[in-house]
């Protein structure tokens, strides 16, 4: 899954564009292959896109699998409560599964408010549920085009009508 929207290109030297990946879009890793760019070492991956399209993107810009915070939740150094907690993650955040230890996984969510979210450890409030990841989703980018002083009036409408309609559902964000 693209961690966030990402360039993928038809070379592995990462210089023909082929498309971009959205955030939480699915890819089926084919390999993973070193490549030097710009003289530097760069883990890249092969990835299948769901039309079939076999495309190349940096392997840093992938993740395992989305998760939506479903509540918030305490985010720590490292995995174990005892640890300090590094940051709350907002209820509705969208975040990506780094690694599992038992009750925790490991995640990637981003910046919030300053501070980069981008290895630390959670042991709840969150779902995996694909209807809830798609939400969260939705909500994201609707919230975004509000926020973007250069959306069109057709943009906000259709944004607005996204919203009213995740508040009136059942979904985690309808008490938002």
């Amino acid at each position: 899954y693209a961690k966030f929207s990402t360039a993928a290109y038809k070379d592995q030297e990462l210089k023909t564009w082929g498309a971009t990946l959205a955030k939480t879009e699915p890819v089926k890793l084919l390999e993973t292959i070193n490549v030097q760019i710009k003289g530097t070492a760069t883990e890249i991956a092969k990835v299948k896109l769901s039309d079939n399209t076999v495309l190349f993107v940096q392997l840093k810009s992938l993740a395992d699998k989305p998760v939506v915070f479903i509540e918030d939740t305490k985010a720590y150094v490292r995995n174990n409560a005892s640890s300090k907690v590094f940051a709350i993650v907002p209820k509705g955040t969208i975040g990506f599964v780094l690694q599992e230890n038992a009750d925790w996984i490991q995640v990637y969510v981003g910046q919030l408010d300053g501070k980069w979210i981008t290895q630390q450890w959670v042991n709840g409030g969150f779902s995996a549920e694909e209807a809830k990841v798609q939400e969260a989703k939705l909500y994201e980018e609707s919230a975004s085009i509000f926020k973007n002083a250069t959306s069109k009036p057709d943009q906000k409408k259709q944004a607005e009508d996204n919203l009213k309609n995740l508040i009136s559902s059942n979904s985690i964000f309808a008490d938002m």
